[in-house]
């Protein structure tokens, strides 16, 4: 019999220790099958920190890839499943989020600025180590 997935979000609460934008760019000056466009680009904000909570999960600490998403905020679905993926490796909590692009511009300063001090990341359907991203937050004060 095939074991079901958990469908209750779990809620993970961490220090934001580091937060590190990656930025790249590319362009080729013929077109080839997998770029069609000319050019590659690719953005990404990583953030890390310690768990602040206890969990029966085998992990201590956590990252965040948030990616920025091109789509207006009127197209985004209030039916959506998921904003991205969870996986744990290596004793830490990985989890994507794409967000907002006029959202995502606003993050760099503010982590340089040091003004974030807690992330918040709700996993839900964790089987076999890895699970759906229910929900991601970034705050300026801790929670009780």
């Amino acid at each position: 019999m095939a074991r079901k997935k958990k469908d209750t979000p779990e809620t993970f609460y961490f220090t934001v220790d580091d937060g590190v934008r990656e930025y790249r760019f590319g362009i080729n000056q013929h077109r080839w099958e997998f770029d069609t466009d000319h050019h590659s680009e690719h953005d990404e904000i990583l953030v890390a920190g310690r768990l602040r909570t206890k969990t029966k999960r085998k992990f201590i600490s956590g990252e965040a890839h948030i990616l920025p998403s091109y789509l207006s905020r009127d197209q985004h679905s209030d039916e959506a499943e998921r904003i991205g993926n969870a996986w744990i490796k290596d004793g830490r909590l990985h989890c994507s989020a794409y967000i907002p692009s006029d959202a995502y511009w606003s993050i760099p300063s503010c982590l340089s600025a040091g003004k974030f001090v807690e992330m918040t990341i709700r996993i839900k359907n964790m089987y076999r180590n890895k699970g759906q991203t229910a929900s991601f937050g970034l705050d300026f004060e801790l929670t009780a």
